[in-house]
């Protein structure tokens, strides 16, 4: 073999490993949406509205509270509320703040819990024990009429304990469950 084929070889056979390194390296992981961010244990994804510039969608460790948030926005401290105990409160994933003005220049701060399907597209894992008929709907492959069910089932019997306690509601199965669990937190 020449000293050329050689070299071309060397080559040939670098780019073949490094190419699909390099390719790989910069890919999103497998069933993965790259432009969505993940939940992880020890974050709370928390969305802000009405803060003006700073509406979004945010990752705040665990124990942040709403005093934090209201510090983050960088309203005026004239506008907004005086300290009050509801400050405190830890916010938890899928939790939306709202800052509203309804009159004048007072801000009014509410918070409430994102739409399901927020919530599945963002990863927050979802709890079977506190779904409204119109949320279970949300759900792929779960119809007005079991949405009815599943609730119902949980109003006679008790909280499901998790995705898999839902199997004692006639019309679901292990393949329905099993659809369902990415969208629900694990016990």
């Amino acid at each position: 073999m020449t000293p050329v084929r050689r070299r071309l070889g060397i080559m040939l056979l670098t780019c073949a490993v490094v190419v699909p390194l390099l390719l790989k390296s910069r890919s999103v992981p497998r069933g993965e949406q790259a432009a969505f961010l993940r939940y992880s244990s020890g974050l709370v994804l928390v969305k802000l509205a009405g803060s003006g510039d700073r509406d979004g969608i945010y990752r705040f460790s665990d124990g942040v509270t709403l005093s934090d948030v209201k510090k983050m926005t960088n309203l005026p401290a004239a506008v907004l509320n005086p300290r009050e105990p509801r400050d405190s409160i830890c916010l938890k994933n899928g939790d939306v703040v709202s800052f509203d003005r309804p009159e004048g220049n007072r801000i009014e701060i509410t918070v409430k819990n994102m739409k399901v399907t927020e919530m599945m597209l963002l990863g927050i894992p979802l709890d079977a024990d506190s779904l409204s008929v119109e949320e279970w709907e949300e759900l792929p492959g779960i119809g007005p009429t079991l949405a009815r069910a599943i609730v119902s089932d949980r109003q006679k019997y008790g909280d499901f304990g998790g995705i898999e306690g839902v199997l004692r509601v006639p019309g679901i199965g292990f393949g329905k469950v099993n659809s369902l669990k990415r969208f629900f937190r694990v016990l």
